[in-house]
């Protein structure tokens, strides 16, 4: 049996969102570092590192509040399937 949360699970989507939003910073920190201004590399690693650590949090917390919407969901509709489901037998 597929598990309902697979969409949540998939790691795939995940790893891309973050090689793309950190691919421009990469790209910037490299050039910096060639053009010899290590103090702003080392700054924009920082700030693009704490970013990126706050952005993986944020969409943890937020996948399991969706997790727990459709679960919640899921409970709702079955109780109202339940009710009439004993509002035709009576």
């Amino acid at each position: 049996m597929l598990n309902k949360n697979n969409l949540y699970n998939n790691k795939g989507p995940f790893a891309l969102f973050y090689i793309l939003l950190s691919l421009p910073w990469v790209i910037q920190i490299k050039n910096l570092l060639s053009l010899g201004k290590i103090g702003s590399s080392i700054k924009l690693s920082v700030f693009a590192i704490v970013f990126l650590v706050a952005m993986f949090f944020i969409q943890k917390w937020f996948k399991k509040m969706l997790i727990q919407y459709q679960y919640n969901l899921n409970i709702s509709l079955d109780k109202m399937k339940n009710k009439k489901m004993r509002r035709n037998l009576k």
